[in-house]
Parts: C-alpha cells; sequence; structure tokens
C-alpha cells in the first residue's frame, strides 16, 4: 500500500522505497507487452538497481511514472526472498502531472526502442481520449508528422491475432495498415499464415475488386444514328423485305459505329 510521502525538494530528489509503498497504476505504463523479467532480476542481484525509476506524487502518495518493470523485478526479487532483506526501490522524484508523467513513460520508453506499434497506436487513442490531445498534439509529443499518427491509430481496427503478428514483428506497419482496411474474418486468415507475412499473404485474403460497371448501350441513340438521315424511301426498301439487301447512309452507319464504341 502507498505510504505518505513527503516531498524533501521542491523538484527532484532521490527516495528509497519498497515496491507496495508506490502507488502503481497499470494503465499507464506504455508498454502493453510485459518483458521477461530473469535478465533484469539477475542483473540487479549482481549489479544493484543501476537506474532509479521515476515517481511523482498524488493526493500525498508515491506514485510510479517509469520504470515499471524495474518495479516488477524488484517486487519479485522480494517475494521470492532472493536477498537477505527486503530491496528498496531507487526512485527519483519529479514534479509532474498525470498528463506528463504518461507522457514521460512513453518518451523513455520510445528512446530505449522498448514499444512497438501496436503501443504506439494504444498510447496515442489514450493522449487523444482521456487527456483531450488532438492529432496535431499528439504529432509533437511524438516528434512525428500527422500522417504518422493517423496511420498508427489505424492499427487499432485490426484484430488480436493480427496486433499479436504486429508485436511479433512478424506483420510491418505498412502491411498492418492494408490488414486493417479488411474485415476480422480476413485478418484471422493473415495472421495465421506462419513466419513473415508477405503481400501475397494479403493479396490472397483480399476480397476481389468490384468489377467496373458497364455503361448500357443507349439504345435510342443508336436507332437514331442509324435512321435520323435516311429517308422514307430507304427505310421502306427495308421494311419491304423483297431483298436481304438494303442501301444504307454511308454517313449513318458510321455514326452508328461511333455510337456503339462510346457505348462500349
Amino acid at each position: 500500500m502507498a505510504v505518505e510521502f513527503d516531498i524533501k525538494a521542491p523538484r527532484t530528489s532521490e527516495y528509497g522505497f519498497l515496491p507496495e509503498e508506490l502507488d502503481v497504476d497499470p494503465n499507464l505504463n506504455g508498454r502493453h507487452d510485459l518483458p521477461d523479467l530473469q535478465p533484469l532480476i539477475q542483473s540487479i542481484l549482481t549489479h544493484g538497481q543501476l537506474q532509479p525509476v521515476t515517481i511523482r506524487k498524488s493526493a500525498g502518495k508515491p506514485v510510479l511514472v517509469a520504470g515499471f518493470t524495474r518495479w516488477r523485478a524488484v517486487a519479485e526479487i522480494n517475494s521470492k526472498r532472493l536477498t537477505p532483506k527486503p530491496l528498496r526501490l531507487r526512485c527519483s522524484y519529479t514534479q509532474l502531472s498525470e498528463r506528463e508523467a504518461f507522457l514521460a513513460n512513453i518518451e523513455e520508453n520510445r528512446v530505449r526502442n522498448a514499444t512497438t506499434p501496436m503501443d504506439d497506436a494504444y498510447n496515442i487513442n489514450r493522449l487523444m481520449r482521456v487527456y483531450q490531445m488532438t492529432v496535431e498534439d499528439c504529432a509533437e509529443a511524438y516528434r512525428a508528422s500527422i500522417a504518422w499518427v493517423k496511420s498508427r491509430l489505424e492499427l487499432l481496427e485490426l484484430c488480436p491475432e493480427a496486433e499479436q503478428a504486429v508485436r511479433e514483428g512478424r506483420l510491418g506497419g505498412t502491411a498492418a495498415r492494408q490488414v486493417a482496411k479488411l474485415s476480422k474474418e480476413h485478418q484471422q486468415r493473415i495472421a495465421a499464415s506462419p513466419g513473415k507475412i508477405a503481400a501475397a499473404d494479403i493479396r490472397r485474403e483480399s476480397p476481389a475488386p468490384a468489377p467496373k460497371p458497364t455503361k448500357a448501350p443507349d439504345l435510342p441513340r443508336l436507332v437514331s444514328a442509324l435512321f435520323d438521315d435516311m429517308t422514307a424511301e430507304e427505310i421502306a426498301e427495308i421494311a419491304s423485305g423483297d431483298s436481304p439487301y438494303a442501301s444504307v447512309n454511308r454517313a449513318a452507319l458510321l455514326a452508328l459505329y461511333h455510337a456503339m464504341k462510346e457505348a462500349q
């Protein structure tokens, strides 16, 4: 349970807290895939905690801002009694609001290349939904273009299986946006492809494009093109049926030909 937090410095200072003494909100962790703790646990047991976690103060309590994996690692060390005495987390206090804390968490993880495109998508969505940031605000925070921010948000349309393929690196960002436009059924079949998902896998599952509508022949216009310039005698000759052949005005016949070509 979080303890009362008495700040000794107005801006920054270092403290030592047991993991359970910090107030921790998993929603403020910009990483949505929890990494393997064992390498970090071994490092802490061998060398100690080299980098402090970042905390802020809220309602008189110390709140974890960045360093969720270090917090988990020390908590597990203590729960398994891997050291003679419970370890205290090295904590660096910084004066931040909740939004600033979440942005700081995102920045630390991005600098360490610890986030995936799906992490970006969910983090940007939270910035917009919870903290009322605009697309332009998010682009500035990420030091990226507006188009990049929008492309990440498109990934929220992926089914869970396709999301996992993105997290595993089997489905790249550009291809993932193409997949996101498909039905969930098509997405699941694509995500089921073993190994790296190629463009051919996406094309195979993409629905066939709708056929282009054909222009229906304008029959009145075709008839008009043939008969308007014919005399009554010429039409009567055709109607008589006395001969299998009939003379047709050359200009009218050409007009019919061109009208038919346009109608195709």
